[in-house]
């Protein structure tokens, strides 16, 4: 990383490379648990998937740290404090990507009491099933921001 420019065609490779695995994640792995029938049904059969996911995400959402950590040498000279902050935000968005993927892990296991669960037990896991899938959502958009956030602290 001697110079900007190849400090520009890694960071460029690597958001290309992390924007290539969420898709991938969010809208193949993922998608047995928010598509239909739901997750409820659904997440059961999938534990290993989802916990591929898992992994998967940490490692693209650790793409934000290492672009803050690549980009904090060039830009530490003109700004050193949005240079701090860029590696701020992506290691908030590290963590709030694992809670995240813990909500998603939760959802798993959830589906797996509800699939063993009795009639009237089930009954009450339909009830608090937009509760628990809020959650995840919830944590899902403050990581996204929090990503965001991170991305723009460089223009």
């Amino acid at each position: 990383m001697n110079t900007p420019r190849v400090a520009g065609i890694t960071v460029g490779t690597l958001f290309l490379c992390q924007m290539l695995v969420g898709i991938y994640i969010n809208f193949s792995l993922l998608q047995p648990l928010t598509g239909e029938p739901g997750f409820l049904h659904t997440g059961a059969a999938g534990s290993v998937t989802f916990g591929i996911a898992a992994l998967a995400a940490l490692a693209s959402a650790s793409v934000n740290l290492i672009v803050a950590s690549i980009s904090y040498r060039i830009f530490n000279a003109t700004s050193p404090v949005l240079a701090l902050l860029a590696v701020a935000f992506a290691a908030v968005g590290l963590t709030l990507t694992a809670v995240e993927y813990t909500r998603v892990l939760e959802l798993v296991s959830y589906s797996q009491q509800y699939q063993a669960a009795t009639p009237e037990t089930k009954a009450l896991l339909e009830t608090l099933k937009p509760v628990v899938a809020a959650s995840r959502n919830w944590a899902h958009f403050m990581a996204i921001g929090t990503s965001a956030s991170a991305c723009s602290s460089f223009t």
